[in-house]
């Protein structure tokens, strides 16, 4: 079995804002070319994971890593706007 180093990884994070904790203990792996959907109700955290995943917020704790492809093409997206 051949592994490859992951374009983005969650281990243990949590996010807080004030009162309100978002995000809970998230752990998530994605290898080369997955495709993943977060799905779930409102509020359960799709948006803060995927800013913490671009790298637009900051955990309140936990570690978010990604490729450097992965910051390029959030890079990209956070100029257009």
């Amino acid at each position: 079995m051949t592994t490859s180093t992951p374009v983005m990884e969650i281990e243990g994070a949590r996010k807080r804002y004030g009162n309100l904790e978002a995000l809970r203990g998230v752990d998530l792996v994605i290898g080369p070319g997955e495709v993943v959907a977060l799905l779930g109700p409102n509020g359960a955290g799709k948006t803060t994971s995927i800013s913490l995943m671009l790298g637009l917020r900051r955990p309140t704790a936990g570690r978010v890593s990604s490729s450097a492809s992965i910051r390029a093409i959030a890079a990209l997206g956070a100029a257009a706007a």
